[in-house]
């Protein structure tokens, strides 16, 4: 799949943007990436993400609603962003 990253779920211009400051430019990338790696970029850039971003990236590669995927989240993994 090829597009933008915006018409992805949970996504919209700002995640897309911060997502292609740190070379992410596709559902795919974003899939290699992962979403916590993904999220640690975005943090590690300055940008300064709330913890929602995670979860709307995790629902961005599963295509499920942000709220809908604390079951697919290692809980640890969140406390620790």
């Amino acid at each position: 799949m090829t597009g933008r990253l915006r018409d992805l779920r949970n996504l919209g211009p700002t995640s897309e943007n911060w997502l292609n400051k740190v070379e992410i430019f596709s559902k795919e990338d974003l899939e290699d990436v992962g979403a916590l790696e993904a999220y640690k970029k975005i943090k590690f850039a300055g940008y300064k993400p709330s913890k929602n971003l995670y979860y709307a990236l995790v629902g961005a590669i599963h295509d499920k609603d942000w709220r809908d995927v604390s079951h697919l989240v290692n809980q640890q993994e969140v406390e620790s962003l």
